[in-house]
């Protein structure tokens, strides 16, 4: 019986030796991604009435600002389909960025913005619909 409790015991350091080597890289990563990325959310509007050319305000803001670990999110108040699209409609910019898909009217559609810089992006559908994100670092 002593002998059964020694190899139990050996059995449970060496489960609790891998454990503690195998768990501290993902541990230390999740620890420090915690401590960069915010749970700051930026709203942009996609204004009413934007589908038109004419329209003064396609997105509000324009420009939105957000800290690198932070998110934007669109919110498409008008009431024609939208998209979000990274890039200029020239064709110009990341073609591997982010891209909304259709957003329905009263649709949201949020991105995560990890490093700092400046990001174009635009509307597909309506391509003369241009914003910017300025993403300032952590």
């Amino acid at each position: 019986m002593l002998t059964n409790l020694n190899t139990y015991s050996l059995g449970v350091s060496v489960s609790i030796v891998l454990t503690i080597f195998s768990i501290p890289l993902s541990y230390i990563l999740s620890v420090h991604a915690q401590l960069i990325y915010t749970d700051e959310v930026v709203e942009v509007e996609i204004s009413k009435g934007s589908s038109d050319a004419n329209n003064t305000q396609f997105y509000t803001p324009p420009e939105a600002q957000v800290a690198a670990g932070s998110s934007i999110k669109w919110t498409n108040n008008d009431n024609v389909i939208h998209t979000v699209t990274q890039g200029k409609p020239s064709g110009d910019g990341n073609p591997a960025g982010f891209n909304s898909g259709p957003i329905q009217a009263g649709g949201t559609f949020e991105h995560f913005f990890d490093e700092s810089g400046s990001v174009d992006y635009y509307c597909t559908i309506y391509p003369h619909m241009n914003g910017k994100v300025t993403v300032n670092p952590y």
